[in-house]
C-alpha cells in the first residue's frame, strides 16, 4: 500500500468538489454575517476565528482547483490577515483596514475564478452547483465591499476626509 498524495487529491477532487461548493458557501456566510460584524464591534478574538475559517476556505479551494497561482494568492492574503492581527495587538497601524481590504479583495477575486470554473464545468447541474452560484454572488459582494472600504473620521483617516 503506497500513498500518492496527488492521486488521492485528484480522487478527492472528483468525489467531493461539488459538495465543497456548498461548504464554502456556508463558511463565507458565517464570515460575512457573524464574524465580520462581531469583529467590527471590536472583539478581536473573532479576527482570529476569521483567519481560521480563511484557512478552511484555502483548503477547500485547493481541493476544488489545482491552480498553484490561486494557492499563492490565497497564501499572500492569509499572511496579510495574520500580519494585521498581530499588528493590531502590538502596534497600532493607521492603515490596517486598507491591508485587510486588499487581502479580502485578493481572496474574493481568486475564489470567483476558482468557483466559476467549478460551477460552470461540464456535467450534471446539481444542488451543490446552484449553491456554488450563490457563492459567486456572495464573493462579488465581498469584492465590492473590499473595494469601497474607507476609514471614517474616528478611524485611521485622522480627519483628512472631505
Amino acid at each position: 500500500m503506497t500513498l500518492n498524495p496527488r492521486s488521492d487529491l485528484r480522487q478527492l477532487r472528483d468525489e467531493r468538489s461539488d459538495w465543497l461548493l456548498s461548504a464554502l458557501t456556508g463558511v463565507l456566510i458565517l464570515l460575512i454575517f457573524v464574524f465580520a460584524p462581531l469583529q467590527a464591534i471590536g472583539i478581536s478574538a473573532f479576527h482570529l476565528f476569521a483567519i481560521g475559517l480563511l484557512l478552511a476556505i484555502i483548503c477547500g479551494m485547493v481541493i476544488i482547483s489545482s491552480s498553484r497561482t490561486a494557492l499563492v494568492l490565497m497564501s499572500i492574503a492569509i499572511a496579510a490577515n495574520i500580519a494585521v492581527f498581530f499588528l493590531r495587538l502590538y502596534y497600532p497601524v493607521p492603515f490596517h483596514l486598507h491591508i485587510l481590504a486588499g487581502a479580502w479583495l485578493i481572496i474574493a477575486c481568486t475564489l470567483v475564478i476558482v468557483v466559476t470554473q467549478a460551477v460552470f464545468r461540464r456535467g450534471r447541474v446539481t444542488y451543490h452547483r446552484i449553491i456554488g452560484a450563490i457563492l459567486l454572488y456572495l464573493l462579488i459582494a465581498v469584492a465590492f465591499a473590499a473595494s469601497f472600504c474607507r476609514a471614517d473620521k474616528s478611524g485611521c483617516d485622522q480627519g483628512n476626509s472631505i
